[in-house]
């Protein structure tokens, strides 16, 4: 991976950091001695095990071919066709994808203005509206957040209505860091190349044995794993040899990643920290950053403070435009009355990059251009 230096600017967006071609090569040699490049084979296995272990050691996993299949099969295996499936307004487009390619009807809620995630009264709303048969809740963690989701699972086991979480980017950057009080079916992890942990595509499910197992049979094809070649619906989710090589190569310096991008951040918060008027979001230890987002007071302060920096540093308006603002398709998608939050929100948000591996000087320069275009936009 190629330090961040000053002659690089415009600095990117995201410092892509994908394994070495020498560790996946020293791995994937594996695939060649058994002659099996996919259909869950050895690496598949392995790298299925071996990270949601690291999410939490009483996991199982699947090592799936991107996030947006994974969470297709998870819904499959849950059976939303026909039904309604609860999403964020403030998510990427592939949470939509999944439930429309699964066959469920998305209802769109608003979000907390903290925590950025489904807001549990506008949830409770939708929950007791007699006209939705609701099969799953399919909440996004954004940015890296990872918050603890058991009030949602709460609620939705009070329904008995299952949860299938997009996590995005927020695989824990520790093992064992996933410890909350209630879990959901599925937590759904992307390996995209933007992400903290980016190896080019692919999806990781985690979640109870038995849970796996109906992703696994549904990610297949739907194939009835008994030899009759019958099947269920399902598609082809699977991830090849090449892709599981790659996740296993990854992982081997991904807690150190994840360590250096909290630690990079700090720049920001000081930059930050005598605008009170300007949301920075709370954060843990767990936190991950896959991007730093900044909520400014208004549409036209976010576009002024990205205008002065896009010389030096690129940024991104994510997950804008919103679900109710961007969705042009032809598919049944229900909005909530209220989208207040998501909507107000997702107009004044900014993700600024950050970075792996940074010149301190770099680092500093950063800070004093934030401090800077502060001074002057307010």
């Amino acid at each position: 991976m190629k330090t961040i230096s000053w002659s690089d600017f415009p600095l990117p967006l995201v410092q892509v950091n994908p394994p070495s071609l020498e560790d996946s090569n020293s791995i994937v040699i594996t695939a060649y001695k058994n002659g099996i490049f996919s259909n869950s084979a050895e690496l598949q296995l392995r790298a299925s095990k071996t990270l949601a272990q690291h999410v939490n050691s009483e996991f199982h996993g699947y090592l799936a071919s991107s996030n947006t299949m994974a969470l297709t099969a998870c819904l499959i295996s849950i059976g939303v066709r026909g039904k309604h499936v609860v999403i964020s307004n403030f998510t990427f487009p592939a949470t939509l994808d999944a439930v429309i390619m699964a066959g469920g009807i998305p209802i769109v809620c608003d979000i907390d203005s903290e925590s950025l995630v489904i807001d549990l009264q506008e949830l409770r709303k939708t929950l007791q509206n007699p006209e939705y048969e609701i099969a799953a809740i399919l909440p996004t963690r954004v940015f890296g957040f990872v918050s603890d989701l058991s009030e949602l699972i709460a609620l939705s086991d009070s329904h008995k209505i299952p949860v299938v979480v997009d996590a995005a980017a927020s695989l824990p950057g520790k093992r064992d860091h996933w410890n909350f009080k209630l879990h959901a079916l599925y937590e759904v992890f992307s390996l995209h190349a933007t992400k903290v942990f980016g190896i080019g595509e692919a999806g990781l499910v985690v979640g109870s044995h038995d849970a796996i197992e109906r992703v696994r049979q549904r990610s297949n094809f739907g194939f009835v794993p008994d030899g009759s070649l019958k099947f269920m619906d399902g598609l082809n989710a699977k991830a090849d040899e090449f892709t599981s090589a790659r996740a296993l190569a990854r992982f081997q310096e991904y807690s150190m990643d994840v360590d250096f991008r909290y630690n990079f951040v700090q720049i920001y918060k000081d930059a930050f920290s005598d605008y009170s008027e300007i949301q920075i979001m709370s954060d843990s230890v767990n936190t991950i950053y896959s991007y730093f987002p900044v909520i400014f007071v208004d549409e036209e302060q976010m576009l002024r403070f990205q205008k002065e920096i896009s010389a030096f540093i690129l940024s991104r308006r994510y997950y804008f435009p919103t679900i109710k603002s961007g969705y042009i398709g032809d598919a049944t998608v229900v909005f909530s009355e209220n989208l207040a939050n998501s909507e107000s929100i997702a107009k004044r948000i900014l993700c600024l990059p950050v970075y792996v591996s940074c010149e301190e000087e770099v680092k500093q320069e950063i800070k004093a251009l934030v401090e800077k275009t502060l001074e002057k936009i307010n």
